[in-house]
């Protein structure tokens, strides 16, 4: 997300914002919680524009490297 608010073709858009992150929290319940969330967030964003679709920087985010 940062990489694609620091473009200058973004810059007058506003993003959605991320759900809230742990690193400690481990618990199935608050896990579950931030996937529908971050799957949420990715409805929206791909929904924003046909450009954010097409981004190189969003592609790469959502590719499985297989290496």
């Amino acid at each position: 997300m940062k990489k694609l608010k620091e473009m200058p073709e973004y810059s007058s858009y506003c993003f959605p914002l991320l759900p809230d992150k742990s690193i400690q929290n481990l618990d199935d319940v608050f896990i579950e919680r931030r996937r529908v969330e971050l799957e949420a967030f990715l409805r929206v964003l791909m929904q924003m524009d046909s450009k954010i679709q097409s981004d190189l920087n969003i592609k790469a985010f959502l590719t499985l490297d297989e290496q």
